[in-house]
C-alpha cells in the first residue's frame, strides 16, 4: 500500500486487529482511486451509553492530489470493526460521486448552439 497512513486510537488500547482491518480498507480504498496521498485515522472509544454499551467513534481525514480538498467523514457504532467499514465506505461514495460530477461536468462543457453556427451554402461549379 503506498498510503501513508497514520493511526491513532483514543481511550482504548490500540489493536493490532483494529488497524489490519483499517489498512485491509484502505488498501481496498486505494486500489480504486489513485488520487489518495495520505491518511489519518483516528479510533476513540465514546462514553458507555446507558442502555447500549460503549460506542466507537471513527474519523478518517484523505488527504487527495491534483488540488482536490480533503476528505473527513465520521461514523460511530458499538462495533470498532463496523466503525471502520462505515466510514470507509462512506469515504468511497463521496468519491464515486465527485468522480461523477467532475465527467459531468466535463461533458456539460459549453458547445456551440445551432443558432451560433454558419449556414451551409451551395457552391455554384463553373462548368458542373
Amino acid at each position: 500500500m503506498l498510503i501513508p497512513t497514520q493511526i491513532i486510537f483514543r481511550n482504548i488500547p490500540s489493536s493490532d486487529a483494529v488497524s489490519a482491518e483499517v489498512l485491509k480498507q484502505l488498501d481496498k480504498l486505494q486500489r480504486s482511486r489513485q488520487e489518495i496521498l495520505g491518511c489519518h485515522v483516528t479510533i476513540e472509544a465514546l462514553e458507555k451509553h446507558q442502555h447500549q454499551g460503549r460506542q466507537y467513534q471513527v474519523r478518517v481525514h484523505l488527504t487527495m492530489a491534483n488540488g482536490t480538498a480533503a476528505i473527513t467523514r465520521e461514523y460511530a457504532d458499538e462495533d470498532a470493526y463496523v466503525a471502520v467499514r462505515g466510514v470507509l465506505e462512506a469515504i468511497s461514495r463521496d468519491l464515486t460521486e465527485k468522480r461523477r460530477a467532475r465527467v459531468r461536468s466535463r461533458r456539460a462543457s459549453p458547445r456551440v448552439a445551432a443558432s451560433e453556427q454558419g449556414d451551409i451554402a451551395t457552391l455554384d461549379m463553373p462548368g458542373g
